[in-house]
């Protein structure tokens, strides 16, 4: 090759370099713009999820809030029968689009285990004991859990969650004979257990081309009402605990569910002993209360602003977004403020910033329906005090004003007066029953009532004692009902006020405020 050959051959050589040079470049280029666009896309994911869940939480918080208006209006049985009805439809609404907000943080690994002390024989039989009820007739629940003397780190919720799913669709398929929910078995590995609980029924079991999918989104073995959502959402929460869940089934003969889990055993023992201070709730007077109500969806405004009326005898200052809400706490000092957290013009965060820069003492209460971790830690370090998901019910907000409000309420239950309040109850529980049904049909609900009440009372103690957020929160949700229905509305709201503790897992005031109702149920219930 001559020299004149070689310079052309290496200027060849060089462009060809040069070109490829440049198309690397551009190849980083667009993945670059690839990679900036997944990043949008995932962002625009969340945004739309957190969107999606304001718009359709909104109008559920009018729907829930009307029913629980109207449910203190004067109705006829058939009047109470239809709202009953749309109150369970809107709650089963709410329950769907928890399942779809679960969906979604699974698949973005959004969700953490929220590690604490469980019991777990208690955990376990607690969820037994809240489908009791959804049971067809005939059908016989077998629990056998043993008792365990020592504590777990478990997520309270999530385990929950993983077997009410589980057992709620035992209970929905299985028509006759018997379900049966057992602690198979606990092996400790050095400081963990491996725990392991099987659910059988006698159900018609899983068809052989569902059963392949069924830990797969949206695949249902119910296509009348079933989302499929329960099983894989239970599934995938099982994994983030290091365990598996599997199925046997037979068409016609039932199904075999079981759950491996692993949790850290705690050195913590059990105590089965535990005292409490009788207090009592006292009718707390907040008309006096200067509350600032931001929300921008007129509706929602409305409705909060009567239960506030109806239920509190407060008269709320409203605004409809952020900026008119900071001219209004400049010019007026307010007890309270709750503050939604998606607004147009200035959302409430912005909101609340601006207000910190001038007001440090007012506490603002965020109302929102984004259930993302990062929208509770957003709302903290705009210098928010507290957060309440929507759609809110009036337990909720009462227990903010007693937290904001009253922060000191405390009143002792003198016990001379316990059996003059039974009598006062009895009395009114009869001229309640009385405008509905005769006198046999009032006995016997007043009795089963009665029967009703006391088991939720031994409930109670059991989960105050063990320290079962949830199923405080299920009890105290059954005796505000059933003291509801007796027209008992004082001892009802007591209830609800300690639900939505319960819902808090505030400890401290489940404590403090539970004894005056156990009480004067409990005189009610000898009455």
């Amino acid at each position: 090759m001559t020299t004149i050959e070689m310079q052309e051959h290496i200027a060849f050589l060089e462009a060809k370099v040069e070109g490829l040079e440049k198309d690397k470049l551009t190849v980083y280029n667009l993945l670059y713009r690839v990679n900036k666009e997944l990043d949008e896309a995932l962002k625009n994911k969340q945004t739309f999820i957190a969107s999606i869940s304001h718009e359709l939480r909104s109008p559920l918080t009018a729907i829930l809030g009307y029913t629980e208006l109207l449910v203190e209006t004067p109705l006829d049985k058939e009047q109470k029968r239809h709202l009953d009805g749309l109150d369970k439809s809107a709650v089963y609404l709410l329950s769907l689009l928890s399942d779809l907000l679960d969906v979604s943080k699974l698949k973005d690994n959004k969700i953490e285990l929220n590690l604490q002390e469980v019991h777990l024989d208690q955990l376990l039989i607690n969820c037994a004991d809240m489908v009791k009820t959804q049971l067809h007739e005939g059908v016989e629940l077998v629990v056998d859990i043993p008792f365990l003397p020592y504590y777990a780190y478990a997520d309270r919720k999530r385990m929950q969650q993983i077997f009410m799913n589980l057992l709620t669709n035992a209970v929905k398929f299985t028509k006759k004979g018997k379900i049966e929910f057992s602690l198979f078995e606990v092996n400790q590995i050095d400081n963990q257990l491996e725990v392991i609980l099987d659910i059988k029924d006698t159900g018609p079991g899983i068809p052989s081309k569902i059963k392949d999918k069924l830990f797969q989104p949206f695949e249902s073995t119910d296509v009348e009402q079933g989302t499929g959502l329960g099983l894989y959402i239970s599934q995938e929460l099982a994994q983030l605990m290091g365990g598996k869940i599997t199925v046997e089934s037979t068409s016609y003969k039932g199904t075999f569910f079981r759950v491996l889990l692993y949790c850290e055993k705690s050195a913590n023992k059990v105590k089965r002993n535990g005292s409490y201070v009788s207090r009592k709730v006292q009718k707390v007077d907040y008309s006096h209360l200067n509350l600032l109500l931001v929300e921008d969806i007129p509706l929602n405004r409305e409705y909060l602003r009567t239960m506030l009326h109806s239920f509190f005898n407060i008269t709320a200052d409203s605004a409809e977004n952020g900026a008119i809400a900071i001219e209004k706490v400049r010019k007026r000092d307010y007890d309270l403020i709750l503050m939604d957290m998606r607004m147009p013009v200035m959302d409430g965060l912005e909101a609340t910033r601006k207000i910190r820069q001038f007001n440090h003492s007012v506490p603002i209460i965020c109302m929102s329906a984004n259930v993302y971790r990062e929208d509770k830690h957003a709302a903290k370090a705009a210098g928010m005090n507290d957060f309440i998901e929507k759609p809110l019910e009036k337990s909720d907000i009462e227990s903010k004003l007693l937290s904001f409000a009253y922060p000191s309420t405390k009143v002792s239950l003198k016990r001379e007066t316990l059996e003059q309040r039974g009598q006062d109850n009895r009395e009114i529980a009869i001229n309640h029953l009385s405008e509905y049904f005769d006198e046999e049909d009032m006995n016997n609900l007043l009795e089963m009532a009665k029967d009703g009440l006391k088991k939720s009372i031994k409930s109670i103690e059991r989960h105050c004692l063990n320290k079962e957020a949830r199923g405080l929160f299920e009890e105290f949700h059954v005796i505000k009902g059933i003291l509801a229905n007796l027209g008992l509305k004082d001892l009802a709201k007591t209830a609800g006020m300690l639900q939505a503790y319960a819902k808090d897992e505030d400890f401290e005031k489940i404590r403090e405020f539970k004894e005056g109702l156990l009480s004067v149920t409990m005189t009610f219930i000898a009455s």
